[in-house]
């Protein structure tokens, strides 16, 4: 009972959960740049170095948002003072969310939702047998760990692309399995 409650708790976690808009920078180190130039020393040409500069390793910056979204982002600065402490400003932000976000946001939950429910299911008919409690005693895992690695099956199973509605949840021996035909996922509880 324990397993099938934290299967329930995993998949009403995972609901608002969301997107979000995820904006990284990294600074790569400065380098110093020898400022050269060839000079003749004693009727030989030779490359010696008159200078150096310090220059900046430059940057790497990315930003991800959720799919069909409209974002504006202006006046971004990105900054690494000489103390570690990172500087982020930005002037103004704009979002501007399309409907067919709602509804594959709302899509996800659902089969996520049916999937959990299945799953529970199937945990409950099996009862828990003693090769199961054996395995799972073994395994050293706990309720939260195994509704945990469920929450994982099931999420992995829909962004292969399996289909909540026609899927089939077996739970036996320690492992579920999701499967619709086409995608299969397996899981060790």
């Amino acid at each position: 009972m324990k397993t099938m409650t934290m299967i329930a708790l995993a998949a009403c976690a995972a609901i608002p959960c969301g997107c979000q808009t995820r904006i990284t920078a990294e600074k790569h180190p400065e380098q110093i740049v020898p400022i050269q130039q060839v000079v003749e020393v004693n009727g030989e040409q030779r490359v010696v170095t008159t200078d150096c500069v310090r220059a900046s390793g430059g940057w790497y910056a990315t930003a991800r948002s959720p799919l069909w979204a409209k974002e504006e982002l202006r006046g971004l600065s990105i900054g690494v003072e000489t103390n570690g402490a990172v500087r982020l400003a930005l002037d103004s932000y704009e979002r501007d969310l399309s409907t067919n976000a709602v509804v594959m946001a709302h899509q996800l939950v659902e089969d996520f939702g049916i999937l959990a429910e299945k799953a529970i299911a199937a945990y409950a008919s099996c009862g828990v047998s003693v090769i199961g409690a054996k395995a799972a005693a073994s395994s050293g895992k706990t309720n939260a760990r195994a509704a945990a690695d469920v929450k994982r099956a099931i999420a992995s199973y829909i962004l292969k692309g399996g289909n909540a509605a026609n899927a089939s949840v077996t739970c036996a021996d320690g492992s579920c399995t999701f499967t619709d035909g086409v995608v299969t996922e397996v899981v060790q509880y």
